[in-house]
């Protein structure tokens, strides 16, 4: 099996539009991104259609998967219509073209995934097998479609990893786990219970086992050995058997273990983990079987998240792997193509993430540009290295209450060679436009010289990058540490505190170093001496004083005199951006009297078609669809709406267009359509060849 496109729309904060070419699908983002809330409606979509209840499913989505070889699968609901389809053709029923099995393997603490999708599944089971047994109709051996494994299955799961004789499962015992021999495995039988399950498979095994309470694993291994069942069965019957709570047949299992008689609960969590990942994959799941899992390498040591990848490895040519992560060990060692940043239940369009891999790929992991392409902060500052970015938050931490317009986020990016070209990068790409960027360099002769190259002079305090192009800067600039009354030496960030704090640091750092200087040079102790007393005026920075940091008031106030200057030129920006109604007359004429493109979107669940005319004009089409909900970023919110109940007609979950209106602005009209925050040249798409709009550009 494997999941080719998945759209998700309303559901939470989702509104999602994936194509998928990988058996894993690694979804990272911040806390609140939306990574779980995927893994939740795509278990809400299957638990419906395991039960034929599809039009009860809360949310508009589209599912397609590639399944038993063949075929292709197709689920789409559209309000209150549905539509079945495998390789294009409609069909009444997909029952016997649903996954074999969905696996849910979660960590969180959190049971809503449990109560909502999978609990009702499992007690339907537990129902059937009576009701089987009370109509005469024979033995019940369906296991249920949907199964949940957290953290009390451990001791199920290595159980059925020790009883198995393939080579690679006993290595993983071995190596992984470090279990050299088995010294007894205990079984609690709830005898009482029985009742609860009449005549199945679940409790024909539990009989075969429950002689005695206490085995060596030669004997388990040899009754199991003759017995009709696989092991992929007995996996699944000890789940049956051990979850439902307080009707349980089997109350635990204990494994005793190595010389020193360790138990499950000796293994780290890392550990545990990793062997539910490993059983879930050997037994929980068939081929053309979907596995769900929440943040599969938490509590992993770093050593063995790259192993992770190895467990997956052997089961994907039939299975789909859907992953959260915050690993960038993980992702790491992950395709390119397996990876799907999210953001506030958006992915973020490959296209951005291929801009900023370009600028940042040398110095930035998958997290750390998830973080840049996800920060809600109007403003960006850019810094040489990481003491710059504690010693600013200190600062403004004291001093914030003084400046109440201004709020950023610092990244950092390890030298001023790069503040730049990565600058440059985020220009010529129409990078989130809307924020403004702030590239911060040491006031000494390397952050001179980087100073002085690629950036045009705004006025004696900063620069603004050069253009390019005709193309216009309002968002990105530069400037050095401004130095204190009196300094006339290189200014770098602890510059900006009294003399007597670094004099603090140095005399802290100088002690320490003190019976280490053996069999070192004089240049290899000075430099060990700086580094160590930057590093501890950082940490003292944290206990400073208002006073203390005096002197950064002259960067803060640089940061708010180009933040002001910005405000002033965009609002000529915004003036020129505003829509305008367009005339009858106008409408007929347009595209008579002009030259255009053809060009639409769908982004956000619209259907928006509209002219590209020349001189960046777009004139977007009576009829088309367009967003009703707005992102958070989206400026205009209270003015858009007015202005749609003017020339636009309510419907369930769009609005429709009565007349035609007219942008001047690429980004403008698209943002409008479909209520986003975007760059128009990537997400508009021209009908002749579907290229972004920006294919234009380039020829």
């Amino acid at each position: 099996m494997k999941i080719t496109k998945l759209n998700i729309y309303n559901y939470k904060n989702l509104n999602v539009e994936l194509v998928n070419t990988s058996s894993i699908i690694a979804l990272i983002g911040n806390n609140g991104s939306g990574k779980s809330n995927i893994l939740e409606a795509i278990s809400t979509i299957f638990f419906h259609l395991f039960q034929k209840k599809e039009k009860d499913i809360p949310f508009n989505f589209l599912i397609e998967y590639e399944f038993g070889g063949n075929q292709t699968v197709s689920v789409e609901k559209k309000n209150s219509t549905i539509h079945f389809k495998v390789n294009s053709n409609l069909r009444a029923d997909i029952q016997q073209f649903l996954p074999k099995q969905i696996v849910a393997l979660y960590s969180g603490e959190e049971n809503r995934l449990w109560n909502k999708s999978y609990e009702p599944l499992y007690m339907a089971y537990v129902n059937g097998i009576n009701k089987s047994e009370a109509s005469g109709l024979g033995e019940y051996i369906i296991v249920p479609k949907m199964l949940y494994i957290n953290k009390f299955y451990w001791h199920i799961s290595l159980l059925c990893l020790l009883i198995s004789d393939a080579p690679d499962t006993k290595t993983f015992c071995e190596e992984t786990l470090g279990i050299n021999k088995i010294n007894s495995i205990k079984f609690d039988f709830k005898t009482a219970n029985y009742a609860n399950y009449t005549n199945s498979s679940v409790k024909n095994f539990i009989n075969l086992i429950d002689k005695k309470s206490e085995y060596t694993l030669d004997e388990l291994k040899k009754i199991i050995s003759e017995c009709p069942f696989s092991l992929a069965e007995i996996y699944k019957y000890l789940y049956l058997a051990f979850t439902p709570d307080k009707k349980k047949m089997l109350e635990n299992i204990t494994i005793k273990y190595n010389d020193n008689n360790l138990d499950i609960e000796d293994f780290s969590e890392g550990e545990k983990k990793m062997l539910l990942i490993k059983a879930a994959l050997e037994f929980a799941g068939l081929e053309d079987s979907l596995f769900l899992l929440d943040e599969p390498d938490a509590h992993i040591h770093l050593s063995n998240k790259i192993q992770i990848k190895n467990v997956f490895k052997e089961y994907l040519d039939t299975r789909q792997v859907i992953l959260t992560t915050h690993s960038p060990t993980l992702t790491d060692t992950l395709d390119e193509e397996s990876l799907f940043m999210l953001n506030t239940g958006y992915l973020v369009h490959h296209k951005k993430q291929e801009i900023l891999e370009s600028v940042s790929g040398e110095f930035w992991n998958k997290f750390q540009q998830n973080a840049f392409i996800a920060s809600k902060k109007p403003i960006i500052l850019l810094l040489e290295g990481r003491h710059d970015r504690t010693h600013i938050h200190n600062a403004f931490e004291a001093l914030k209450n003084d400046y109440p317009k201004l709020d950023f986020q610092c990244f950092v990016l390890n030298g001023e060679s790069k503040i730049q070209p990565f600058l440059s990068g985020l220009y010529e790409s129409d990078f989130y436009t809307d924020k403004l960027y702030i590239g911060i360099y040491d006031n000494d002769g390397a952050g001179d010289k980087s100073f002085s190259n690629g950036f045009e002079k705004v006025n004696d305090n900063f620069k603004k990058l050069k253009e390019s192009n005709a193309k216009e800067n309002n968002s990105y600039f530069a400037i050095k540490l401004p130095k204190p009354t009196g300094i006339t030496c290189d200014c770098t960030i602890e510059t900006l505190y009294a003399l007597e704090k670094f004099e603090e640091a140095i005399q802290s750092a100088t002690h320490n170093a003190l019976g280490h200087l053996k069999n070192k040079s004089i240049d290899e102790i000075t430099k060990g001496i700086k580094e160590q007393a930057k590093n501890i005026l950082s940490v003292n920075s944290q206990d400073f004083k208002v006073e203390d940091f005096i002197n950064f008031r002259l960067l803060f106030n640089l940061i708010l005199e180009i933040t002001e200057h910005r405000s002033s030129l965009l609002k000529g920006v915004k003036k020129a951006e505003k829509i305008e109604r367009v005339p009858q007359s106008v409408r007929k004429a347009s595209p008579s009297a002009e030259k255009f493109i053809e060009i639409y979107t769908n982004r956000r669940n619209t259907e928006v078609n509209a002219l590209y005319y020349s001189e960046k004009k777009i004139t977007i089409k009576s009829g088309s669809k367009l967003s009703i909900n707005v992102v958070d970023s989206y400026g205009p919110k209270v003015e858009r709406s007015k202005e749609l109940k003017k020339i636009a007609d309510l419907q369930e979950n769009c609005w429709i267009l009565k007349e035609d209106i007219v942008f001047n602005s690429v980004s403008g009209a698209i943002n409008y359509a479909t209520g986003g925050n975007m760059n128009g040249w990537s997400h508009w798409l021209i009908k002749e060849n579907d290229k972004p709009l920006e294919f234009i550009r380039k020829k």
